[in-house]
């Protein structure tokens, strides 16, 4: 049987989710790299990586309220 820390500890966990904020991973960057990669606006970045990602080209993940993005890799052929 679980103990009640056991249980609330769970609970936390399950709650808390969506609300803590997992750190960026290797081949991750933000909004602002690629502003300063490419000397643009935050704007510009963004409806930049937005038509990239309809193409197919990088890959979005939400994180709490930080948004990283990634490059698709390409398939050998």
């Amino acid at each position: 049987m679980k103990s009640d820390i056991d249980a609330l500890r769970e609970r936390i966990l399950k709650e808390s989710k969506g609300y803590v904020t997992a750190p960026r991973q290797d081949g991750e960057f933000t909004v602002k790299d690629f502003q300063q990669i490419n000397s643009v606006g935050a704007d510009r970045a963004r409806e930049a990586l937005e038509r990239m990602e309809k193409d197919g080209k990088v890959l979005r993940r939400k994180s709490g309220a930080r948004v990283y993005w990634s490059l698709v890799k390409k398939s050998k052929k």
